[in-house]
């Protein structure tokens, strides 16, 4: 599979993270692969699914934000 890089910039900072799994799940809840401690982020907010064909899905998990 193609390098899928995941931007992330939170106060002026800036953090990359590599999706690498077929399924990553991205909140503030402890239990995701990628925790962003925000309050503007649900505990549950996205997932990004990767395809055999490099193409990639972000699925929203939550109606607010």
């Amino acid at each position: 599979m193609a390098a899928l890089i995941l931007e992330i910039s939170t106060r002026g900072l800036h953090r990359y993270q590599s999706i690498e799994r077929e399924v990553t799940t991205i909140g503030r809840a402890l239990d995701n692969d990628i925790i962003l401690s925000d309050p503007t982020v649900a505990p549950h907010h996205l997932k990004i699914i990767r395809y055999g064909d490099n193409s990639a899905e972000i699925v929203n998990l939550t109606d607010v934000n």
